[in-house]
């Protein structure tokens, strides 16, 4: 303990946080044969946390706030990219108490930041995963079983859905909290950051590790690896989407398609930044602890809130959907927007427009304004030619909420020339 404390800024710690001498018990021996970092590596990585923890931060809110802000996204695969975003967002948020930390050099926040960080890095992460699990289901039977009405995702599963992974994350990462004999949470490299004891020397302790694992990493890639081995599998396999499907269902389908692209890039993404650190964990379970040093455990854990900062910034750029929203955000377009087409009606139209009588069509339509446009089209017998005899368009002020008309210039006199078969 006196060796440690010449070693270490004890009374910084101990003036600018919450730091008590009881800490020590939170930290692995394994690390005390380290000499303390130089000062300028914390500031180092406090800086680069900061920058993800700002981009990461700001890219999930945008993705969260565009998802409550457009109904077009409001769909049950977005539900769960949007759980998916507030993980990210919980997790990157969390790394304010490593900030803090690196600035004074050590466990500032003390036992309450460390129990604090390691909780919420194990809810997150787990629960990231599992959604990503959960959105390749989604996206398997939307490609590889389109027609499977069963198993389809609807709103009220994907809230099924999202609730039970909450709770499995919780119920892992809850355990080292209460202190139940498995596992707990201990600073690890820089002692600025805390996660699960994976260099303890107890059996329990290996043993949950273990179990956390296989449950939290090799189960859900087990189930992510299927269902995109069969997705691109069905893709690849096939030379166009589905030749009995025009219009709007074939733009549907690829659109889906375009969608498991996308996750399958967002989950290669994860695994290369998470794998790193579960890497660090396994050759600790493993009395393997010569190949780990405190930057060499400082690093994946870097990766690992990179992949969250990348997340939403990933979705924004590939998804068409969000995209499309995002310019519109960005651009606040005051372009007409087809809101309901009342279509062409069909009748009798009197001498007032053409004296031997014509066959009339009348075209309504509304815009996002509130404006509404009609147009009247004669069929005219002696050239076969279309005529547009008139035109208005209304729109109710906000002032007094009344329909104010205006009448476009010698419409009468405008001709669309739109040739008829004879």
């Amino acid at each position: 303990m006196i060796d440690f404390k010449t070693k270490y800024p004890v009374n910084l710690w101990k003036d600018h946080g919450l730091y008590t001498d009881d800490y020590i018990k939170l930290i692995n021996s394994h690390w005390l044969k380290f000499m303390p970092p130089n000062p300028m590596s914390h500031y180092v990585l406090g800086l680069l946390y900061t920058i993800i923890m700002v981009f990461g931060c700001t890219g999930n809110s945008l993705v969260i706030f565009m998802y409550f802000k457009c109904k077009s996204l409001q769909t049950p695969a977005n539900m769960l990219i949007i759980n998916l975003a507030v993980s990210d967002f919980i997790m990157l948020a969390k790394a304010s108490i490593f900030i803090y930390n690196s600035y004074y050099l050590g466990p500032a926040l003390g036992k309450l930041g460390c129990q604090v960080c390691g909780f919420l890095g194990g809810l997150t992460g787990t629960v990231s995963i599992m959604t990503l699990a959960a959105i390749s289901l989604d996206r398997y039977y939307v490609i590889v079983c389109p027609l499977k009405a069963a198993v389809k995702t609807t709103k009220q599963r994907a809230r099924i859905w999202i609730g039970l992974i909450w709770i499995y994350g919780f119920s892992f990462s809850i355990v080292p909290v209460l202190d139940l004999g498995y596992s707990r949470y201990v600073s690890e490299g820089y002692l600025t950051s805390c996660s699960f004891d994976y260099l303890s020397d107890d059996d329990q302790d290996k043993r949950f590790i273990l179990v956390f694992f296989t449950a939290a990493w090799c189960i859900p890639f087990t189930i992510i690896l299927y269902c995109y081995v069969n997705i691109l599998m069905a893709v690849w396999m096939t030379t166009e989407i589905v030749t009995s499907r025009v219009g709007q269902q074939e733009e549907k389908r690829k659109t889906d398609i375009r969608l498991g692209y996308m996750v399958i890039g967002a989950l290669a993404l994860w695994f290369v930044s998470w794998t790193p650190y579960a890497v660090v964990a396994l050759l600790g379970v493993f009395d393997l602890k010569e190949y780990i040093s405190p930057l060499s455990s400082m690093i994946p854990a870097l990766f690992c809130k990179a992949a969250s900062c990348t997340d939403p910034w990933f979705y924004a750029i590939t998804h068409p959907r969000f995209k499309k929203e995002l310019m519109k955000l960005l651009t606040k377009s005051k372009s007409r927007k087809l809101v309901r087409n009342y279509g062409m009606k069909k009748g009798w139209v009197g001498s007032h427009l053409n004296k031997n009588g014509s066959v009339g069509f009348e075209n309504r339509l509304k815009t996002e304004y509130k404006e509404e446009n009609t147009t009247i089209f004669t069929l005219e017998s002696d050239d076969n030619s279309v005529h547009c005899q008139g035109s208005t368009s209304g729109h109710r002020t906000e002032s007094t909420k009344e329909p104010e008309t205006k009448f476009t210039a010698s419409a009468s006199q405008e001709t669309l020339k739109y040739m008829l078969p004879s």
